[in-house]
Parts: structure tokens; C-alpha cells; sequence
């Protein structure tokens, strides 16, 4: 069933879209966030911090793989409870409804085809001269279809709407 109309009162419209992409991914770097709301790393980290102040999303550090290696620990940021259910909530699904198709299929949490599949659409958006990328998904859950993209991307290439399919093997 339908929610109820549904208006943000809490967050903006820029935090909110950044919201419901970390509530699809559950857990992601600023550079993925940033690649799959389609904003600057600034713009990303400004919204996730307003998030982070009013409770809906957290931040941790990650540590590095290798123990040895110079690198410190990385941030990572993850959505809470209160954020997936504004975002629920934002996309009119009502409460107490068993909702599990906005979630990022994934195979492997971790690793390069993760963060391939969600670096997708800033990749497009720098290579690719002249091509608008609108939106995009990683690691897409397509009902009805035996095979899943690892990432899809909308937008405008050549004068013409397009859907962009990636595989990363």
C-alpha cells in the first residue's frame, strides 16, 4: 500500500537524494556516494555531514587491508535505521511493509567489481564528451529479467535518451 503524502520536513532535497542512495547501498565511500548522486565530493560530504547531525546516517573509519601498508583508515559512511526509514518513507512505501527491492545486489560487499559498479556514472560523466548521465543504479535487481547489470546509467548520448549497461568482467 501506498504511504501516506509523504513532505521532507527534516532534510533537504539534496540530502535526501543523498540518503536514499547510502539507504540502497547500506554502507559506501564520499567518491561512491558522490559518483551516484551525480554531486561534487563537496557538495556529497556538506549533505552527509547535515545527515550525520541529525542523526540518519553514521560515520566510521575503516581500516586499511594491509596492516603494513602507509595508508590510515578510510571513512566510510553507513545509513541507520532512522535514515532508511525516512528514505522508505520518502518513496511512499508505508510503514511496517516488508520493502527489500531497493537494495544494491551484491555478491561481494567489498572489493574492486563494487566500487567499478559505483564509480560507474562519474566515469561516464568525465570520459564521455557531450553525454549527459542523469541518474544511474549499481548493482541493479531487475524483476522479471534472469540477468542483472552491475551497474546501469540514463542519460542523453548523441541528441538520443539512452540506458547505459555495464558489466565489469
Amino acid at each position: 500500500p501506498d504511504a501516506p503524502d509523504w513532505q521532507p520536513d527534516t532534510v533537504s532535497d539534496d540530502a535526501l537524494q543523498v540518503l536514499r542512495i547510502l539507504t540502497r547501498v547500506k554502507e559506501g565511500y564520499k567518491t561512491e556516494i558522490s559518483s551516484l548522486t551525480g554531486f561534487s565530493r563537496w557538495k556529497t560530504l556538506d549533505r552527509l555531514t547535515k545527515l550525520q547531525d541529525g542523526g540518519f546516517v553514521a560515520l566510521r573509519k575503516q581500516p586499511p587491508k594491509d596492516w603494513n601498508s602507509p595508508k590510515r583508515y578510510r571513512p566510510i559512511w553507513q545509513v541507520k535505521r532512522k535514515g532508511t526509514s525516512l528514505a522508505l518513507r520518502s518513496w511512499r512505501v508505508s510503514s511496517g511493509v516488508k520493502f527489500s527491492a531497493y537494495k544494491e545486489r551484491r555478491r561481494n560487499p567489498d572489493g574492486k567489481h563494487r566500487r567499478t559498479s559505483r564509480l560507474f556514472m562519474a566515469s561516464m560523466r568525465n570520459s564521455w564528451r557531450g553525454t549527459q548521465i542523469w541518474t544511474g543504479w549499481s548493482e541493479v535487481q531487475i524483476p522479471g529479467i534472469r540477468t542483472a547489470p552491475d551497474a546501469l546509467a540514463w542519460g542523453c548520448f548523441d541528441g538520443h535518451e539512452t540506458l547505459f549497461w555495464l558489466e565489469v568482467e
